[in-house]
């Protein structure tokens, strides 16, 4: 599976791809919404996992890079959701869309342009009959990417992630979900 917009390359995970991704990871502004940055071995873990979940489903988190001159830029695609957060989440569903980019490319529209050839990808290749975004609360920039895609809040499945301290700042979190047309 790779993806092609008009600035982007949305593909499978390389192993090569770990050092460029551990640095976007270790950013602190990129990771001002989660509970930290993450050392190397973490962000390695993701990648590795994202490679493994694309072979085994045929769809994943995929590697971003930018078109005009194959920098690699971060990660955007399809995911499954964890048990533990299924189980906060009413509907239980089964697939999110999400991203995490460069701080060097934010506020070019390049998250809303991947964003929206990964959930045409969800719907019309894999046929998905619907797909959801998560956040924490007061996400506001993913929020927005939400809401250019098509996506709508879904006030009564928002949820308290249960990763997240008791009281912490994110811990509220909100759901966005799309249909299929």
């Amino acid at each position: 599976m790779q993806i092609t917009t008009a600035r982007l390359v949305l593909r499978p995970f390389r192993l090569g791809d770990r050092r460029a991704n551990a640095e976007i990871f270790a950013d602190s502004d990129v990771r001002r919404f989660s509970l930290g940055i993450l050392g190397a071995q973490a962000a390695n873990e993701r990648v590795e996992r994202s490679i493994s979940e694309y072979k085994r489903l045929g769809y994943g988190m995929l590697a971003v890079e930018d078109k005009r001159d194959g920098t690699f830029i971060g990660t955007l695609g399809l995911t499954g959701l964890g048990p533990s957060l299924r189980d906060a989440i009413p509907s239980r569903p089964e697939l999110q869309i999400a991203w995490q980019l460069a701080k060097r490319v934010w506020g070019k529209g390049l998250a809303t342009e991947g964003a929206q050839a990964v959930l045409e990808y969800a719907f019309h290749v894999l046929r998905k009959p619907d797909v959801v975004a998560i956040t924490a609360q007061i996400n506001m920039p993913s929020r927005r990417v939400m809401e250019k895609i098509g996506m709508v809040h879904q006030p009564t499945e928002d949820f308290l992630h249960p990763e997240m301290p008791s009281g912490h700042r994110l811990r509220p979190h909100v759901l966005y979900r799309v249909a299929r047309c």
